[in-house]
């Protein structure tokens, strides 16, 4: 029990050594950053609300009271000394999340009422994640969560036929979903450089790209817009061909695939992100990026350099 207290001891006080220290709420606390991603501590209320819901996400375990702890570590160690203990503690928090609503979406909202009920100094355990670790590994659950819905079909899905080998439609349609969560999370509208860009537009952007790279054997727009709703909008309302179709068929459209979809006379290095010109070329490179450095396209280039390492 003392080597695993002393080692969680040894962790705790890492993750706050190593976290960027700030000033909120006329106090110090640390925030965590690239090299930690998690940050555990003891915080005002005040403290709290202050941190940027926009970039972190807080999650309130529970009050620290004097008499219990005097050190963070010695609040660990405590929490390892009995499973008795540990059974009436979380109890005990699980009552006061939720008479409190103590989370990361409420504490703002509650701060008055609960400040009501305790003084401003009392202290609570929270636990701060980067909001981008946080998306990523909810990303990684969606994934799966795909992957786990193809698997269990009696049959596996038919292939469009659009694609040219070695494209795999699946795996290509996860690495859509996964950049399109990125941009849009649930909705239908993203902020792509500063743009405000709808997932229609989105797509008609990617069957320029996808085109540009010519990894389209069917150029024609209907397909593709078949493609999407069966593999990568599978039983989603938020996407119809019909909707893509009607801002397909814009004489606006025409002429930016001509130019989007042509390297000769749009020359963009997708190994960079955009130099801003505050045009929709800025979004349309941004695109490409993304999916030129996606997990799935660097597999592509593997398969590609095989091949063309072939003597035959």
């Amino acid at each position: 029990m003392k080597k695993i207290s002393k080692s969680l001891a040894r962790s705790f006080s890492l993750t706050r050594r190593l976290g960027t220290k700030v000033q909120m709420a006329g106090k110090t606390m640390y925030l965590p950053n690239r090299k930690v991603p998690r940050v555990v501590q003891k915080l005002t209320l005040a403290q709290i609300a202050a941190i940027p819901k926009d970039r972190y996400s807080v999650k309130v375990i529970g009050p620290i009271e004097p008499s219990q702890v005097t050190s963070a570590t010695q609040n660990h160690c405590m929490l390892l000394s009995s499973h008795r203990a540990n059974r009436v503690r979380l109890r005990y928090h699980a009552r006061l999340s939720r008479t409190t609503s103590l989370n990361a979406s409420k504490v703002q909202t509650k701060r008055e009422k609960l400040s009501a009920q305790t003084d401003s100094t009392k202290e609570y355990t929270a636990i701060i994640e980067l909001l981008s670790q946080v998306r990523q590994q909810v990303d990684c659950i969606y994934i799966d969560n795909r992957k786990l819905r193809r698997n269990q079909k009696d049959a596996p899905p038919e292939d469009s036929g659009i694609f040219f080998p070695p494209i795999d439609e699946c795996k290509l349609s996860d690495c859509i979903r996964q950049i399109i969560n990125q941009f849009f999370g649930s909705g239908d509208k993203g902020r792509i450089y500063g743009r405000i860009i709808k997932l229609v537009e989105f797509c008609l952007l990617m069957f320029c790209y996808f085109t540009r790279i010519k990894i389209l054997k069917n150029k024609a727009l209907k397909p593709f817009s078949d493609y999407l709703a069966a593999k990568v909008f599978t039983d989603e309302s938020k996407f119809t061909a019909r909707t893509f179709n009607n801002y397909a068929n814009d004489p606006g459209f025409e002429k930016v695939k001509e130019g989007f979809t042509n390297p000769e006379k749009l020359k963009i290095n997708f190994n960079h992100h955009p130099e801003p010109t505050g045009t929709l070329q800025d979004v349309f490179h941004e695109i490409g990026w993304n999916f030129h450095h996606s997990p799935y396209f660097c597999e592509l280039r593997k398969q590609k350099k095989n091949i063309n390492d072939f003597q035959i």
